[in-house]
């Protein structure tokens, strides 16, 4: 009798695991959204915006301050991925675009010849930056505004690694942020030079 009832459970054993796993990251999942709609919404409520749900777990203020929507959206951590702060402006520059800091995986990606990296011919601008895109002239000519090469040096000087233009949305993202990058005045400063830099 007691054999006749174990080797039922021994079989459900895996799908009570399988359940229990799905509820603690359903669990975790809510807790961490409620954390970050915590941290947005005084951002909300001083920049006059309105919090949405994203894709991962990601929640963003939603920003119309200009012709085009702005958003700030913050993505929690993972165990490969650190929690990340990305503004991001939508905009009708209709190529790619990638410029990111020179780090361990970009210096392996040359060292392979992974990389499609793209020169600026600023010199001091290409020893700094990784600079990719599929539109290599509508990148080149975007860049050339020595302003636009000043306004990505202070974002990355502020601690934003990666810049990118796709699907006609251009995002800045930072690993690691801090309570201090969430004030929002230096958020409503850095989404002025988003703005700025997009549109020249």
């Amino acid at each position: 009798m007691g054999n006749e009832f174990l080797t039922p459970m021994k079989e459900l054993f895996p799908v009570l695991i399988g359940i229990v796993f799905f509820l603690f990251v359903m669990v975790m999942t809510i807790r961490k959204g409620k954390q970050l709609r915590h941290k947005l919404e005084p951002i909300s409520l001083s920049l006059g915006g309105k919090i949405s749900s994203g894709s991962f777990g990601k929640y963003y203020v939603r920003l119309m301050n200009y012709e085009k929507e702005q958003r700030i959206e913050l993505a929690p951590g993972e165990e490969a991925t650190p929690p990340s702060l990305t503004l991001q402006q939508f905009t009708d520059l209709d190529f790619d675009l990638t410029i990111m800091t020179e780090n361990i995986m970009t210096l392996t990606m040359q060292k392979l010849g992974l990389d499609l990296e793209m020169k600026i011919g600023d010199p001091i601008f290409d020893e700094k930056y990784l600079t990719k895109s599929r539109a290599k002239e509508q990148a080149q000519m975007f860049l050339s505004s020595a302003e636009r090469r000043l306004i990505i040096d202070s974002f990355m000087d502020a601690g934003f690694t990666m810049m990118t233009l796709r699907r006609k949305i251009f995002s800045i993202t930072k690993p690691n942020y801090t309570d201090q990058d969430l004030d929002p005045d230096l958020l409503r400063s850095q989404l002025d030079q988003l703005h700025k830099f997009i549109n020249g």
